[in-house]
């Protein structure tokens, strides 16, 4: 997946290494994972089968690692394609996350950096099927079966990396699969469906909304089939069970978000394309974007008044034709009582300047 800002328990990472000048940390989930799958290996052979044991452990560690690598790099580099720039990236046990930005971003240009990172499993399909064929030529027994960690014990070199390959296939298949199907965050189906989403006229609030929906439903149909899983003895219960608690907590987090109005500061909806500064609506609680606010309405009407009123225009508005008809007609009215207005206090400056005189004329004393 590709994460764009914004501190949603990501957070919880260590650095690893620097590939082409982006840093590389590891999330808490991939050793959780790792660590699960080598427990899990332990309690199903022990120690009577210890190439099986070390061939999970270095499926889950190092090749899963390199594999999320390649994943998070169809990112990272498509996204440079587009202007963009890369800060670090984070490992986890279904891909990852990279904290990209593209400046003045499009959601198409959203969407086809999250479909590269699905993508770029596809030519690792095709590597590690070339690997098993060359390790194992005579064929290759079904991985984790009894009957192929039996042939792995007995085998020598070839077949343990006959196996390896194997399993990275198998990873592959499913971290494709998943990225590309699943829509629910953190998975990249999740982010893709939302860029579409509002690239065709959604709204960030329903769009989020959307995605809360869809990623309730799939968290709880992995928490059952890991429930079944853990029932039936499957390799995979452990893994959909802690994927499906994982996804509702992620789907809980953008609810929460949803609800305290900081649906902008999601992981999912970070990107630039997404910010009520590139055209999207600001008011959240309502997800139709408003066309013209009700505060702007009256002052354009008393524009539009003042301006009738001066060209001599009859004015649309019912109160003021209330008003104008009350009252006598503007334009001859106006014209005549100005001027009587302007001689009034005229006038009246005349007559108290008169008593003055008159009355210093008779109290002066010389004058006597």
């Amino acid at each position: 997946m590709v994460y764009s800002g914004g501190s949603d328990g990501w957070t919880c990472r260590c650095l690893c290494c620097c590939c082409a000048g982006v840093p590389v940390n590891v999330h808490w989930t991939f050793f959780f994972v790792w660590i699960l799958q080598i427990v899990i290996s332990l309690i199903q052979y022990k120690f009577d089968y210890w190439k099986y044991i070390v061939n999970i452990a270095v499926l889950w560690g190092p090749v899963l690692f390199f594999i999320c690598v390649l994943h998070e790099w169809g990112h990272v580099i498509l996204n440079r394609l587009f202007g963009g720039t890369c800060h670090y990236m984070t490992i986890w046990p279904l891909g990852g996350f990279s904290d990209t930005k593209i400046e003045n971003g499009t959601c198409l240009q959203e969407f086809w950096v999250a479909l590269c990172g699905p993508l770029m499993h596809i030519p690792q399909f095709f590597i590690f099927m070339i690997a098993m064929a060359i390790a194992a030529p005579n064929g290759l027994n079904y991985y984790g079966s009894p009957a192929g960690v039996a042939a792995l014990q007995e085998g020598g070199v070839g077949l343990f990396f006959a196996q390896l390959a194997k399993g990275a296939i198998d990873i592959n298949m499913m971290l494709f699969f998943m990225n590309l199907l699943v829509p629910a965050f953190p998975l990249d189906a999740a982010r893709m469906l939302a860029s579409m989403g509002v690239h065709c006229g959604l709204s960030v609030p329903r769009a989020a909304w959307m995605l809360v929906v869809i990623g309730g439903l799939l968290g709880a149909a992995a928490l059952i089939f890991g429930i079944i899983g853990l029932i039936t003895g499957h390799n995979l219960g452990f893994f959909m069970l802690f994927l499906g608690l994982f996804m509702a907590w992620t789907t809980w987090s953008m609810y929460r978000s949803i609800q305290n109005k900081q649906i902008f500061q999601h992981p999912v909806f970070a990107p630039d394309c997404y910010h009520p500064e590139r055209g999207r609506p600001t008011n959240l609680s309502s997800p139709v974007p408003p066309t013209q606010s009700a505060m702007s309405r009256p002052s354009r009407n008393n524009n539009e008044q003042s301006r009738d009123i001066e060209s001599g225009r009859p004015n649309k508005n019912k109160k003021s034709n209330r008003s104008s008809k009350a009252g006598s007609e503007p334009g001859p009215t106006s014209s005549t009582t100005t001027p009587k207005n302007k001689k009034k206090p005229g006038a009246s400056t005349k007559k108290k300047s008169v008593p003055k005189k008159k009355k210093s004329a008779d109290t002066n004393p010389s004058s006597l």
